[in-house]
């Protein structure tokens, strides 16, 4: 809803424009190691590498038209090889598309058969290892305003290798309130207590914003809101008030199992 009509623009710009250039594209080593994808491509070139068009709606179109697309033919590995560049232009819309494709694996894991096989050849974890670890290693390296993206793309990887890090940022005093929520979220699907604990300490803060992602659905993105919404999908839970969750929360003795997933949408 949010980027449907940039995404159709994006297309059929792309469609004309592949028609009549570009038949013949240079190769990095990158490149030349994978059968690359010249939409996804030309896409990334324009809207994430060089950033030199489009508003939000136009590069959030892309990057999630890259993520589907290049999450299969092994696009990937171009997007993890440009992120290794260190380029200060491109590295969040990196991180939102390895995110996004990270996301994609997590569903992988989930659904896979009780003799570990995929149930069907689409199901299958694709991202090399090194993508996690890659992401894992900048959150200790970034504490500004970029580490947000690096977090909500942890979140999506429903990993819990995670759990240190997301412990880290709840406790951290050097990073704002939307990180803390996004480590919050990260953790309540792991199913740990401390994850619930802080969305709902935070229910009437409406004070905060959080930014980057919020759950889907949401009115506004106040944290109040955004804790609401959050606590809704983990828990199946309809509370007004946050002396009606405290009195839940006592129930649960520290125990807690997610009953859903929070979708996180983008900007």
């Amino acid at each position: 809803m949010y980027f449907r009509s940039s995404l159709s623009k994006l297309c059929l710009f792309l469609i004309i424009f592949i028609t009549i250039s570009l038949k013949v594209q240079k190769t990095s080593p990158v490149h030349a190691e994978v059968q690359v994808d010249s939409l996804c491509n030309i896409l990334f070139q324009q809207y994430i590498v060089h950033s030199l068009k489009g508003g939000t709606d136009d590069v959030s179109a892309a990057i999630h038209l890259i993520a589907s697309r290049g999450y299969k033919n092994g696009f990937w590995k171009v997007v993890y090889a440009e992120l290794k560049k260190n380029n200060e232009r491109s590295e969040i819309g990196c991180v939102r598309i390895l995110g996004i494709m990270l996301g994609y694996d997590a569903y992988a894991r989930k659904y896979k058969c009780d003799d570990g096989e995929p149930t069907q050849q689409e199901i299958c974890v694709r991202l090399g290892p090194e993508v996690f670890t890659e992401l894992i290693k900048r959150t200790q390296k970034h504490k500004d305003s970029r580490i947000d993206n690096y977090i909500i793309a942890l979140v999506r990887a429903n990993d819990i290798r995670t759990k240190k890090v997301f412990l880290e940022m709840l406790k951290s005093g050097d990073v704002d309130e939307s990180v803390k929520f996004h480590a919050a979220v990260g953790l309540a699907e792991m199913g740990e207590s401390i994850g619930i604990e802080w969305l709902i300490e935070n229910i009437e803060n409406s004070t905060s914003t959080v930014c980057c992602a919020w759950p889907y659905g949401v009115p506004d993105f106040n944290l109040n809101t955004c804790c609401a919404f959050a606590l809704k999908s983990l828990t199946g839970k309809i509370f007004k008030t946050q002396s009606e969750w405290l009195n839940w929360q006592r129930t649960i003795n520290g125990q807690f199992k997610p009953k859903g997933h929070v979708r996180l949408m983008d900007p």
